[in-house]
């Protein structure tokens, strides 16, 4: 078989297996082996319970947060920390509270509130009003200096 010299992306030898497969060995074989492995799968998601790790997702949720905005309120983190559970749970329902408690895990764990004299001109303007629930990412080294 000569050696191909063109390039092709992902997504276009993606769309030309199936028809390849198709063509070696058959579109019935190609098409039952495409239903047991989607039923396989399937057996497999219902088995598996997803597990939230409240420590890992508060990290994940300030991360977003703070790359996102900079200066955020306790309403931006709780809205980061339920797209998480979403992605995480993959819709599954949660028991109650576990937003908040992964909320307060990054507010506790990561940030510090924030005055008018700690915001930059640009995140002033972002919040024109007070920032008495507002929070700013904490300085990680003062943290793990403070640990050594």
């Amino acid at each position: 078989m000569p050696k191909r010299t063109q390039l092709r992306s992902l997504s276009e030898l993606r769309a030309a297996w199936p028809e390849s497969a198709a063509r070696a060995y058959g579109a019935d074989v190609v098409a039952g082996l495409a239903e047991r492995a989607r039923a396989a799968a399937a057996a497999i998601w219902a088995r598996v319970r997803p597990v939230v790790d409240v420590a890992l997702a508060a990290a994940e949720t300030i991360a977003v947060v703070y790359v996102m905005r900079g200066a955020f309120a306790r309403r931006h983190l709780l809205a980061e920390a339920r797209r998480h559970l979403s992605y995480a749970l993959r819709g599954r329902p949660h028991r109650p509270g576990l937003d908040e408690e992964i909320v307060q895990a990054a507010i506790d764990g990561y940030t510090r509130r924030a005055s008018r004299r700690m915001l930059t001109s640009d995140l002033r303007a972002l919040y024109p009003r007070g920032t008495e629930d507002q929070a700013v990412l904490r300085a990680l080294t003062r943290k793990r200096a403070a640990s050594l």
